[in-house]
């Protein structure tokens, strides 16, 4: 599915966007121990990520469109994402964890 440059298309956008979400998921270690980041099993840091990278950041670098000037469907899909993100981060987490600390 091509997308108009938003991202998660190719170029710079893109690197930004995955480096943001692996930088976001190595982190999440230790600030595991506040129960705000694991609210909601990881979509609070889904929301957060969404919130900060995709709609502040990327358009202030000037990298993409704000989210003001995209069909709303597009922009429930990117949130959707970033929950998905967010909870499989979370899930990931704790199956690591539970798996090292047996």
């Amino acid at each position: 599915m091509a997308r108009s440059g938003r991202g998660r298309g190719c170029g710079i956008g893109r690197v930004i966007s995955d480096g943001v979400g692996a930088r976001t998921g190595s982190e999440g270690e230790p600030s595991q121990e506040k129960a705000a980041v694991r609210t909601g099993y990881g979509s609070l840091l889904g929301t957060t990520v969404w919130l900060g990278a995709h709609v502040l950041v990327v358009p202030a670098l000037g990298l993409a469109e704000p989210v003001t000037k995209s069909p709303l469907t597009q922009e429930a899909g990117e949130f959707g994402a970033h929950l998905v993100y967010g909870t499989v981060s979370e899930g990931l987490r704790r199956a690591v964890r539970s798996y090292v600390l047996r």
